[in-house]
């Protein structure tokens, strides 16, 4: 279950945010994200920019998980170990 509201062009879909943390970013960041008249709900223009500030920011962390890939699938390494016999051990 999500939103769907009209961002100009397009048709965006949001999953369900509780209200309280809209509200809480909201008013963190001193604007309006979204403009809630007679049972719709659209972006603000400051909505828009930070949705696409908010694209911007997850394309980047999907970037960084995908390089740092590289870096932990380069080392592999396997650790053994032997554990000392007890004397008088015979086979």
């Amino acid at each position: 279950m999500g939103w769907v509201f009209c961002s100009g062009q397009r048709d965006v879909y949001l999953p369900v945010l509780p209200l309280k943390q809209i509200k809480s970013l909201e008013s963190e960041l001193n604007v309006q994200l979204f403009d809630r008249t007679n049972n719709k709900i659209a972006l603000t223009p400051g909505g828009t920019a930070f949705l696409e500030y908010a694209r911007r920011l997850n394309d980047t962390y999907k970037a960084m998980l995908q390089d740092m890939e590289q870096y932990s699938s380069a080392k592999k390494t396997i650790s053994m170990g032997i554990l000392p016999l007890e004397q008088g051990y015979r086979c």
